[in-house]
């Protein structure tokens, strides 16, 4: 069973994301991240899993971002996480702290 999406802003402003980045969480990601601009630093290192919606909503919100001036960056991606932008090539798109 897929565990639910949980995003926590930190003290630093970090936002640290917890739980599966797939087709059941990606419109609630994708809706908890509509209004943030700027530098967004994400903390990746909870997700347990993501597939292509998880990726695609990553790319997605890359893509909003950088058109209006601003960066993602990714923090802490667990081991699958970062094969799975690999292998996708989306580490080469996406900042990797």
């Amino acid at each position: 069973m897929a565990e639910e999406l949980e995003i926590v802003l930190t003290d630093d402003g970090t936002h640290l994301v917890r739980g599966d980045l797939d087709a059941h969480s990606a419109e609630a990601f994708e809706a908890a991240m509509a209004e943030v601009e700027g530098t967004v630093r994400l903390d990746l290192s909870a997700v347990d899993f993501a597939d292509s919606s998880g990726l695609r909503v990553l790319l997605g919100l890359h893509r909003r971002l950088d058109d209006d001036g601003g960066e993602l960056r990714i923090r802490s991606a667990g081991t699958r996480l970062r094969r799975l932008l690999s292998l996708t090539g989306l580490d080469q798109v996406l900042a990797l702290d």
